[in-house]
């Protein structure tokens, strides 16, 4: 980024036209693209541990439906034998 500021260079000018107030623009644009890049990976990553958590809570829930099934199963048979 600093190199991008401190670089020296030639304005063309053709028939008059300037260019620099376009270029600094870009660069503007540059800095403001490269800024909400850097947003977007910070809120992709909060999406991904937020899809983790919800991934470990949703196989902790199977585990517990899957042990209280096993249980009641085991609960039905016993009775069904008495």
């Amino acid at each position: 980024m600093q190199q991008l500021l401190s670089t020296k260079w030639r304005r063309p000018n053709l028939d008059g036209i300037c260019f620099g107030k376009v270029s600094v623009i870009r660069v503007r644009l540059s800095v403001v693209s490269f800024v909400f890049v850097q947003e977007l990976a910070r809120e992709e990553e909060g999406w991904a541990e937020e899809m983790e958590s919800v991934d470990n809570h949703r196989k902790n829930l199977e585990k517990k439906v899957n042990h209280g099934y096993d249980e009641a199963v085991q609960q039905l048979k016993a009775a069904q034998q008495q």
